[in-house]
């Protein structure tokens, strides 16, 4: 018969979601102890958290620079390789300029791929350990303390707050690569093209304020959509914690009916989130 041993291990090497709660528990704990009780708050979280896998989440950022760097140096190398091809240059050194183009573009796919790895791996870290401290809360909460919170609330904050959490950190990188990136690009073609760049530049500058503005109707509608998705959360409690009383009463329709406006208030603004990231992703 199939014993216990035999199945795979649930927690994958490296990446243990204990160890995870466990590091972050202990980073909070220090921080509670060196400020007042008031003064926690969201940024505190995010000190935790760093302290815990900012290591990590500081090497994924060199390898992205390293890939940058290579992706910045591909054109201008390639552009020597053209110019060594028209001027008649010999083989030895067009075969070092293709070389050099081709272990470029290696370099460039390894840190890129290692980037991707070790980020999303911080996510998934961080995602655990705010499960894990959240779970173990709600342990020792008392019953009066259980009451401010619903369980929407509560499910929400351990199911998509933390995959959001989780789902931006490959992302963050971005606030400092993408504006190099341009800045590089812009160099580059200003260095090739002269003052004709400035129409590509303007362009740029107007999707940049089109992405601004979508960005904040998209803020505005993901709050409202955390509100309705908690309603719906609560009722649906509330549907569950009564369901004697309600089949007593034959009562499902109107409960019922009630949890279908809720889903479909909810369901309006996701499509409405939707239409707003079209755009976006069409875009950019």
């Amino acid at each position: 018969p199939l014993q216990l041993p035999a199945l795979p291990p649930l927690e994958a090497p490296g990446l243990p979601t204990r160890a995870a709660a466990d590091s972050f528990e202990e980073q909070w704990a220090r921080l509670s102890a060196s400020s007042t009780p008031t003064a926690l708050n969201v940024s505190e979280v995010a000190v935790a958290l760093w302290r815990c896998h900012g290591g990590r989440f500081a090497w994924a950022g060199g390898l992205k620079l390293c890939c940058d760097l290579c992706q910045i140096a591909s054109p201008l190398l390639l552009k020597r390789t053209i110019a060594l091809l028209e001027s008649g240059a010999g083989l030895r050194r067009g075969a070092g300029a293709v070389a050099g183009l081709l272990g470029l573009t290696a370099l460039q796919a390894f840190a890129l791929r290692h980037y991707f790895a070790s980020v999303f791996k911080t996510g998934l870290a961080m995602r655990a350990a705010l499960v894990g401290a959240t779970y173990r809360k709600l342990l020792l909460l008392s019953p009066a303390a259980r009451l401010r919170a619903s369980s929407g609330e509560i499910t929400n904050l351990m199911g998509s707050d933390a995959q959001r959490i989780a789902d931006l950190t490959p992302y963050l990188h971005a606030l400092w690569f993408a504006p190099l990136q341009v800045t590089a690009a812009l160099a580059i073609l200003g260095r090739e093209l002269g003052w004709a760049v400035l129409p590509g530049l303007a362009v740029i500058g107007a999707m940049l304020r089109l992405n601004k503005s979508i960005a904040a109707a998209t803020y505005r509608v993901q709050k409202q959509l955390q509100l309705a998705r908690d309603e719906r959360a609560r009722l649906t409690r509330e549907l569950l914690g009564g369901i004697k009383a309600i089949k007593l009463n034959a009562w499902e329709a109107p409960f019922g009916g009630r949890i279908e406006r809720a889903r479909d208030a909810e369901l309006g603004l996701m499509r409405r989130l939707v239409k707003l990231r079209s755009p976006l992703s069409a875009l950019f």
